[in-house]
């Protein structure tokens, strides 16, 4: 990964000390960007994956400045506003304005409860009562 040219345009979407929060961005900067870089990983794997390749950390960072409630419970968490990466990237998408994003975490609750093939957990419990009224 070495030789790495940032472009100003795309954004890691991790939260790190200087991350800009993306609820406060302007319209003017949403709409120049093109792109996320996303750590596929556990949160664990994650920071790691930052240290050995400190070039990610030259993107300019993007986090949420107050997350919802993570829905996605198939591992552990460090807290319940960690989201899973699926959940990050539909939740960027939405605060920079995409719509019809409900389908895509009504999937991820479906599938999931589907995976676990019994009853589901009360957050999915509950997320999927809401959604499907």
């Amino acid at each position: 990964m070495s030789g790495l040219e940032i472009e100003p345009s795309w954004f890691l979407l991790y939260p790190t000390v200087n991350s800009q929060k993306i609820e406060t961005l302007t319209e003017a900067k949403k709409v120049q960007i093109k792109g996320f870089v996303m750590i596929d990983a556990t949160w664990r794997k994650a920071r790691k994956l930052l240290h050995l390749y400190p070039e990610l950390t030259q993107l300019p960072a993007l986090s949420f400045q107050q997350s919802k409630n993570s829905i996605y419970h198939i591992r552990k968490s460090p807290n319940e506003s960690a989201l899973s990466s699926f959940e990050a990237i539909i939740y960027a998408c939405e605060a920079l304005g995409a719509k019809q994003t409900r389908s895509m975490i009504n999937f991820m609750a479906h599938a999931q409860a589907r995976l676990w093939q019994r009853k589901p957990t009360a957050a999915i419990a509950q997320h999927l009562k809401r959604n499907t009224e």
